[in-house]
This record gives C-alpha cells, sequence and structure tokens, in this order.
C-alpha cells in the first residue's frame, strides 16, 4: 500500500507515540507491527507504514553517543571544553533524540555547534560580500543581471542495485516572470525520457535507465537571471481567485490553535497586508534560530516544529512565513533550488507572498543571518527581494513528481533528485549521490 504526504497528518496511536517519544524505536516497530494486523482504517494504515520508514530514517540521523559527540567537539573547536555539551543541551542549541533508550546527538553536530554555539571565531565570509555587492549593485541600478551554468549528476553508489532498471527525476530550471530567463539545456545523459513542463510545481528532468558500475544522471543548463529592488507597492490589496494560496494544506501548513494564536499576536492592530508580512518576517528573522535539521519526512509538522522550537534552516523557516501569512489572509507559496556562486552549488528554500497580484520573496534564513550579524540593510533587503544567486526548480511543495510511483525520499522537496525502480520500489538518499557545480557565472 502506497503513502504520501498528506497521511503524516493523521495521528498515530497513543502507545506508538509513547513509544517514539521515549526513544525506544525497536518496540515502537513491534507496536506497529500488531495494529497492522487488524481491521484498522486505510488512513490509519498507510500513516502506520509510513512512520515504520521515517523511524529508519530517525536511527540514521542520530548516531553519536554522548562521549562521541564530546571528543568530536574538543577535536573541531579550540575554544570547547568537556561539560559543555551538557548546557548547549539544555538550551535547545543542538539536536538529540532517544534512540532505543540512550541520548543520541544528530549527525549534523558540528556544523550546527558551529553555527549555533559560537564555536567559530567570526570572519569575513566572501559569501556575504557577494550578497553585498549584488545589493550595492541592486540599489544603485535598480536590478542586477547575470548568466549562469550549472551541472547536476546523480550516481548510484548502492551495488545491490547494480541490475535494476530505475526512474530518475533530477530537478530542473523553471522560468519565472521578472527573475529567470533564457534556459537552455546544454547536455544531458543519453537516457533521458522527458522534459518537465514549464508549469510543472515541482520541475524534473526524467530518466531511465539499467544501472551498471558506471551510470550516472546528469545535465548541464544555462540560464539568465535579474534581481530586481523591489518596493512596498503604492495600492495594496489582496486579490480575488487566490485561494489556492490562502489554505491549509497537511501536514506542514496548518491553522492549529497555537499558530493563529501566534499570527494574531504578530500582526496585532495592523492593518496593511504589506506591514503584517513584514510583521511575520521580522518575528522570524529576529526570533529562529537557524539550525541544520534532520530530514524533513522525520517531522510531523514542519511550520509547528518551528514555531515551538524556535529554531529551523531554510525551508523550516519558509513554511513557517507561508503558514503565518494565510493565517493573517496574506497568500503565499513556497519557492526553491538552489544558491549558486562561483565557488558552488547549494541547496536552498525561501518564500513569496502576493500583494496586488504581484509575487514578493521573502528570504527568512538569510534575512535571520544578517539580523543576528548587526547588518540590518541587508537583513531588510531579504524581505521583498533576493539577489542573483539562485537556481528555481519548485513554486511549490510536498508535491508529487511527475510519473512518481514510489513514495517520494522527499516528501518536501525535490533539490537532489529522486529514484525508485520502475517497479515502483523507493530507493533512499543513502543509495546514491548527487553533484551539483557551477559551470559559468557572468555577471551581465
Amino acid at each position: 500500500m502506497e503513502y504520501d504526504i498528506k497521511d503524516q497528518a493523521v495521528p498515530l496511536p497513543e502507545a506508538v507515540s509513547n513509544a517514539i517519544a521515549a526513544g525506544y524505536l525497536d518496540f515502537a516497530i513491534s507496536l506497529i507491527d500488531g495494529y497492522l494486523e487488524k481491521d484498522i482504517p486505510s488512513s490509519m494504515r498507510r500513516r502506520l507504514l509510513m512512520e515504520k520508514d521515517l523511524i529508519r530514517r530517525r536511527k540514521s540521523h542520530y548516531i553519536y553517543t554522548y562521549e562521541e559527540a564530546e571528543e568530536l567537539l574538543e577535536k573541531a573547536f579550540a575554544d570547547y571544553r568537556r561539560g559543555m555539551l551538557e548546557e548547549y543541551i539544555s538550551n535547545g542549541l543542538l539536536d538529540w533524540s532517544y534512540i532505543n533508550g540512550k541520548l543520541m546527538l544528530e549527525k549534523r553536530l558540528v556544523d550546527n555547534a558551529a553555527k549555533r554555539c559560537s564555536l567559530l571565531q567570526d570572519g569575513i565570509d566572501p559569501d556575504l560580500k557577494r550578497r553585498d555587492m549584488c545589493i550595492k549593485l541592486m540599489e544603485e541600478k535598480g536590478a542586477a543581471r547575470a548568466r549562469i551554468g550549472v551541472k547536476e549528476t546523480l550516481r548510484i553508489k548502492d551495488p545491490s542495485l547494480y541490475g535494476k532498471k530505475v526512474l530518475v527525476n533530477l530537478p530542473f530550471i523553471k522560468p519565472v516572470d521578472n527573475m529567470i530567463s533564457s534556459i537552455s539545456l546544454e547536455n544531458t545523459s543519453g537516457n533521458i525520457i522527458a522534459i518537465g513542463d514549464e508549469m510543472e510545481e515541482m520541475r524534473t528532468l526524467r530518466f531511465i535507465d539499467t544501472i551498471k558500475d558506471d551510470t550516472s544522471f546528469f545535465a548541464e543548463f544555462s540560464y539568465d537571471i535579474e534581481a530586481i529592488k523591489n518596493g512596498r507597492p503604492e495600492e495594496e490589496a489582496i486579490m480575488e481567485n487566490m485561494e489556492e494560496y490562502l489554505k491549509e494544506e497537511a501536514p506542514h501548513i496548518l491553522f492549529t490553535p497555537y499558530m493563529i494564536e501566534l499570527a494574531r499576536e504578530i500582526t496585532k492592530d495592523i492593518h496593511s497586508p504589506w506591514k503584517k508580512a513584514e510583521a511575520i518576517y521580522d518575528w522570524i528573522t529576529t526570533h529562529i534560530l537557524y539550525s541544520f535539521m534532520r530530514s524533513y519526512a522525520a517531522i510531523d509538522n514542519i511550520s509547528t516544529y518551528a514555531a515551538a522550537n524556535l529554531k529551523g534552516d531554510c525551508g523550516v523557516q519558509a513554511l513557517l512565513f507561508i503558514t503565518l501569512c494565510r493565517a493573517s489572509g496574506i497568500p503565499a507559496r513556497w519557492q526553491s533550488g538552489w544558491y549558486v556562486t562561483e565557488d558552488g552549488v547549494s541547496c536552498h528554500d525561501w518564500a513569496e507572498f502576493n500583494i496586488s497580484g504581484k509575487w514578493y520573496p521573502a528570504d527568512c534564513s538569510f534575512g535571520g543571518g544578517a539580523y543576528r550579524r548587526g547588518e540590518e540593510k541587508r537583513w531588510k533587503h531579504y524581505f521583498a527581494s533576493l539577489d542573483i544567486f539562485r537556481m528555481v526548480a519548485n513554486t511549490s511543495c510536498s508535491k508529487a513528481l511527475e510519473g512518481k510511483k514510489a513514495p517520494a525520499d522527499d516528501p518536501v522537496d525535490n533539490q537532489r533528485g529522486e529514484v525508485e525502480t520502475c517497479d515502483g520500489e523507493r530507493i533512499g538518499r543513502d543509495a546514491f549521490e548527487t553533484t551539483l557545480e557551477t559551470v559559468s557565472f557572468l555577471i551581465l
């Protein structure tokens, strides 16, 4: 029986939830197996099948014992001293979970400690210099432009899959009004079967091939990007036919009582739609601390997670912004793809909100980083404006990819590709690797 991301909104039986919360994951699986033998609603059956998969992922995310974590931090940071880890955990700075009764730290421990625990000395970040250069250009000329070439390669690394025929969905760039144009697919591996339509909300290139030890799937493409310096519109209105961007979308965009109350608190006595969106951006960037995250699939409600734990990475913050905007009557949606510079490519997510029929971006994670560095100009810039270091593949999230049969490995977004057998068997991310490269970068 297949499941999809909406099934994550179905509540788990209390016994299963208690076992997971206590960290007795093997016991939770045995409880789930017991429920699956019963005559239960089909939605509950799908949810329990999903949870068995999520438990497997949780085990793969939390990999360091307390003692191993202390040793890693000592080796990684000159300023770290034994005992600091307990303080970091108590203050909610590092991600941990009980795994079969033992406290375990998440596999991105060192990265999170550097970012959240102030263990690295501040220095001149060349990436921030690039952003400031772009912002200055946008202020002087009203826009910045670039021509960019990139390459993505997906390679199966699990020998047990050799000889199997697989379907691969690689993310592919979408044209975006007043942002991305002149897209050119320069080269692909010979096993491509389809190029996703420009209107696909999560656009992909699709490949089919029988896996051998040297099989890879790649695409090289180029595009023009323009980043416009946006300002507040003269007239503000919420347009008709925006219902799609004002509704709940289980499991991650839900108007829970807590989210409704938070949205009201943030926008209290504000009547302007623009000012409401700006107040939500300001609250997120000043209250939500950036944190590297475990797989999104392992979080039941991402926006509520962010608001309750006051932490999250770019996508978590984007979903929180979208949920709070929609709960406040402001249309909002997801946008994501890659962050591209001449030095390399990484995955990145942000949000958009709509005023008077025009979509404006909001990059809460970049804004929050600027706020914490005391860079007010950059902080304010990422409300309503972006930069030229973007590739957009997704204008929505939590959607099914075209032609895909198996449950998605990443059910929220597609930035590094999805793989499944042609029989519809999901292949997890631990079985393949994706390489993202900058081929060319020219500021126009």
